[in-house]
């Protein structure tokens, strides 16, 4: 079936549209997240491009058919988040039986600017978590990174209470075997 050429020319916006809707916006990729030295964090969305074609005679339906081709490009986009080192309670919890090893944290992090620090025990484990409270994940990832950990040793606050003072911390360390050596 043939279009005519104004039928065609209002339907490609359309078909943007309903496209745009049905792939949704771009993904923000946790790798695209980049700590630098400064208290922030860039989080970078890559341009994406959508290319529509549909058959159209021009003005003259008579006329030879050709294909309109309309692209639209979403530029990529940059979010930047300041993270003040001296506002983010984190709490420090020891799950070894080395004496000290929170406090020693605590200092490490107090080193480096994160000076709303308080220390306590929890349950034995074996590996270390930072543990970020929803608005808190940009400082949580700054956090391990200043400890050296790895990116993927940040998850999500579940909500379980790990020592008796959780509740005073925006980001919860708990300290495992593995930072015991």
């Amino acid at each position: 079936m043939r279009l005519r050429w104004p039928v065609a020319a209002s339907l490609a916006p359309v078909g943007l549209l309903i496209g745009a809707l049905i792939v949704g916006p771009p993904d923000v990729v946790p790798n695209d997240v980049v700590l630098v030295d400064v208290p922030t964090t860039t989080t970078t969305v890559p341009a994406t491009t959508t290319t529509a074609v549909v058959e159209s005679n021009g003005p003259d339906p008579s006329g030879p058919t050709a294909d309109v081709t309309t692209t639209t490009t979403i530029a990529a986009t940059t979010t930047t988040i300041a993270v003040i080192r001296s506002d983010v309670r984190i709490v420090v919890a020891n799950g070894t039986p080395v004496v000290g090893l929170a406090g020693n944290t605590a200092d490490a992090l107090g080193a480096a600017g994160f000076t709303n620090t308080a220390t306590t025990d929890t349950a034995p484990l074996d590996t270390t978590v930072v543990y970020a409270k929803p608005g808190f994940e940009a400082a949580a990832a700054l956090v391990a990174q200043t400890l050296g950990l790895p990116p993927e040793t940040v998850q999500p606050y579940p909500g379980t209470t790990f020592t008796s003072i959780d509740g005073d911390g925006d980001v919860i360390i708990l300290v495992g075997a593995d930072r015991a050596g």
